[in-house]
């Protein structure tokens, strides 16, 4: 095998990468943004897995997330998560799994706490509401799952995605979680109408509303945060951030995109079976404009981009939405933080 090495630039930034092991999954959440449950065919093999993984490491992200479907039907997680360790021998990134925790058993919890730095769990809600969401006995089956992998050793997140159906037990929910279940990490993302969620408009529910019941839970234990944002003051750490530029978005056939929202064919960079993932980040051209991408700068020069970011959540929304009038700008040489974005249509 070639071994190559990278002097990684300063535009590297990459946060995150995301990497949907599989499209299998044993749930059929109502608002599914993959609109996971059958595999796909020609899922990522380990021999494959191995070239993406060294890139990974060059490019240095802060986490690599392992997702799904569900992760954890696919037979092989735990040889992929060593190939990964085996790889970034420096323990460069962090190593994450998000699992609905159904299949989480007492034997399994040890090897995911030894494998993984950071597990999330989903969960929308009481049960009622979560079982309405995201399947019968789901709810039981997520809470046994915390537990065993506390036993384990491994203090686990819950990730929750806010709807209109759980928006009014949000802070009594967080509460619940933190003085009784004593989980100290929180995920909160909103409702995003793709995938299945395209079908269900009526989820959607105001994030701006949202800040101001978390902020009702900050206030009851911590008192008051000076910016909801800011991750060092306080543990619930995701509070709507979108990282659009910053984010690889990669498929279990090895499609690769900017982000969860963007993961259609006309933001499609490229295919790590085809191209190294190096290359795609480096050199694919509508990812070279979203990474230089100078959001600030596009809302102040233009009224209607500026009331959308009033309000935005996702600015891979707002790039989609949007995307002539911002690439009008970035030709007027408006927002761009770097002369090298280029400006070539995808």
């Amino acid at each position: 095998m070639v071994m190559r090495t990278l002097q990684q630039p300063d535009s590297m930034k990459s946060k995150t990468v995301y990497l949907h092991l599989t499209k299998k999954c044993n749930l059929n959440c109502t608002y599914c943004y993959f609109n996971a449950g059958e595999a796909m065919e020609s899922e990522l093999s380990l021999d494959v897995l191995e070239s993406l993984f060294r890139d990974v490491v060059l490019l240095r992200p802060q986490k690599l997330t392992f997702t799904g479907g569900e992760p954890l039907l696919r037979s092989d997680l735990f040889d992929i998560a060593q190939l990964f360790r085996s790889i970034d021998v420096d323990k460069q990134t962090n190593l994450c799994l998000i699992s609905n925790g159904t299949l989480v058993t007492r034997e399994n919890a040890i090897r995911i706490a030894r494998a993984f730095d950071e597990i999330r769990i989903s969960i929308d809600g009481p049960e009622d509401i979560n079982d309405r969401l995201r399947g019968k006995g789901s709810y039981h089956k997520a809470m046994t799952a915390i537990q065993q992998l506390l036993e384990a050793g491994i203090h686990p997140s819950v990730s929750i995605t806010v709807t209109v159906d759980n928006s009014s037990c949000l802070p009594s929910f967080l509460s619940f979680l933190l003085e009784e279940i004593f989980i100290t990490d929180f995920h909160l993302t909103p409702f995003r109408p793709v995938g299945r969620g395209a079908q269900h408009p009526e989820l959607a529910y105001p994030w701006n509303e949202a800040r101001s019941l978390i902020l009702q839970f900050w206030q009851k234990h911590f008192g008051t945060p000076s910016l909801l944002k800011k991750a060092d003051d306080y543990t619930l750490r995701n509070c709507g951030t979108c990282g659009v530029g910053t984010y690889l978005n990669i498929h279990p056939n090895g499609d690769v995109y900017p982000c969860h929202v963007l993961s259609v064919t006309e933001f499609l960079l490229g295919n790590v079976k085809r191209s190294s993932l190096l290359d795609i980040y480096q050199n694919s051209p509508l990812f070279k404009r979203l990474r230089n991408l100078d959001f600030t700068t596009l809302f102040q020069t233009s009224e209607h981009l500026r009331l959308l970011l009033a309000n935005a959540v996702c600015l891979g929304e707002v790039y989609r939405d949007n995307r002539q009038e911002i690439d009008d700008l970035i030709k007027r040489d408006i927002g761009r933080t770097t002369p090298a974005c280029t400006h070539e249509t995808k």
